[in-house]
């Protein structure tokens, strides 16, 4: 989890088991924090963002990142863990960008791990396979920054999806199934993962000017315990 996660809905992990049209400028994300996570991870003066950058050319959803979009997004990094060692770095880094056009948002991650394949574990490829038992990476979004409701998304690196909505703060709707869809590829440095989330699927108001949203990413390494 990037540092100062929200814990309660944004990057959730340990209760877990919609634009119509993005028409603005510009989307930025605001790494939120909330008091439950002031404990852990104290709040900084200025909450980090990351910039969701607009798409130039089309993405084809093969999980390789290839596209020059991709290069040119600013990245997220500094993961935390929350298990085991609260608040220390995470054993492996991790990088996530966003995109997004009228259509769709775009989530892409690069989960390093020295081991490569070999240190890959996944257990099912049901849709909302067991949180604890896989590798994963997840997205938490909190489209109106109120922080009590969010919308999950989160991938295997066998390409199983899981989803879940979280309302009032505690509670969690696993059985929400959204439209959206994922490819990974498991490589010699880990695994990367590649989102297609489409904006009817958050029911988000329309943006005329630019938009401020709440999230955090959550990864698992399973045979470490490690959440970050």
């Amino acid at each position: 989890m990037v540092a100062n996660p929200f814990r309660l809905a944004i990057g959730i992990y340990r209760k877990l088991a919609a634009p119509q049209r993005l028409l603005g400028p510009a989307l930025a994300f605001i790494l939120a924090v909330s008091a439950q996570a002031q404990e852990v991870f104290p709040t900084p003066d200025v909450s980090p963002t990351i910039r969701a950058a607009r798409v130039q050319t089309p993405i084809h959803l093969d999980g390789n990142l290839s596209e020059a979009d991709w290069q040119r997004a600013e990245p997220a990094r500094g993961f935390r863990q929350i298990e085991p060692q609260q608040g220390n770095s995470a054993t492996f880094d991790t990088e996530v960008r966003v995109l997004y056009d009228d259509r769709n948002l775009y989530v892409g991650a690069i989960c390093y791990d020295t081991t490569g394949a070999p240190g890959v574990r996944v257990r099912d490829l049901r849709r909302d396979f067991d949180y604890f038992q896989n590798d994963l990476f997840g997205i938490s979004l909190d489209p109106f920054r109120d922080g009590r409701s969010a919308i999950v998304f989160q991938a295997n690196p066998a390409g199983g999806q899981r989803d879940l909505q979280v309302i009032d703060g505690n509670i969690y709707n696993r059985d929400w199934d959204a439209v959206w869809d994922v490819r990974t590829i498991v490589t010699d440095q880990g695994w990367v993962v590649e989102m297609i989330i489409p904006w009817y699927t958050l029911r988000y108001p329309e943006a005329t000017t630019a938009t401020q949203w709440g999230i955090n990413f959550v990864r698992n390494i399973r045979r470490h315990n490690e959440i970050t």
